[in-house]
């Protein structure tokens, strides 16, 4: 992925939900 995002040891759950709140953000543009 091109996109890199840097965390200081996030957890797999902290990513989903990272995922998972930009991927609404998109759809909602």
């Amino acid at each position: 992925n091109a996109i890199r995002l840097n965390f200081s040891t996030p957890s797999d759950e902290q990513i989903v939900k990272g995922i998972e709140i930009l991927g609404q953000v998109l759809h909602k543009f």
